[in-house]
């Protein structure tokens, strides 16, 4: 394996309903990828009580595309990881539990996880991840992911 090059996406999907992932990102058959952040905060102007989560997930069809921004200048600008936000034909449904979940506050409220070495999520062959609210809806926040591929 090489060095990996790193991409960033983020998605502010406006009104979602629970249960529909604000942002997924796709693996093929034969790629390898590790998210190594995921990140979200409210721009709510009320106090909203909300729960968020990772999950591994079934890929579901559809999406709107997103496009992933690069982090070094002399990286392949289009990654093969696929970034998607809402407008699923059929949404990517959580397989399991979460992989980190949290409770927060939409009005202001961020939350950023970053992967310890070894802690990554690891997207091997065919693998969809996806941030979705399990409470709270969501009507003005962003959702992203850095991911690296190899």
């Amino acid at each position: 394996m090489g060095m990996p090059w790193k991409y960033g996406v983020a998605n502010t999907p406006g009104t979602v309903a629970n249960g529909t992932p604000n942002v997924a990102v796709r693996t093929g058959a034969s790629e390898y990828t590790e998210i190594v952040e995921a990140f979200w905060g409210g721009e709510v102007t009320t106090s909203t009580a909300m729960r968020t989560g990772i999950f591994r997930a079934n890929e579901g069809t559809g999406g709107s595309a997103l496009v992933p921004s690069r982090f070094a200048e002399n990286q392949t600008a289009s990654p093969r990881t696929e970034a998607v936000g809402p407008a699923f034909s059929t949404d990517p449904a959580p397989e399991n539990s979460a992989l980190f979940q949290t409770s927060w506050n939409a009005h202001g409220g961020v939350i950023r996880w970053l992967a310890a070495p070894g802690e990554e999520i690891i997207m091997l062959g065919v693998s969809t991840v996806i941030i979705e609210n399990q409470v709270g809806g969501n009507t003005a926040s962003t959702y992203g992911f850095v991911f690296a591929e190899f």
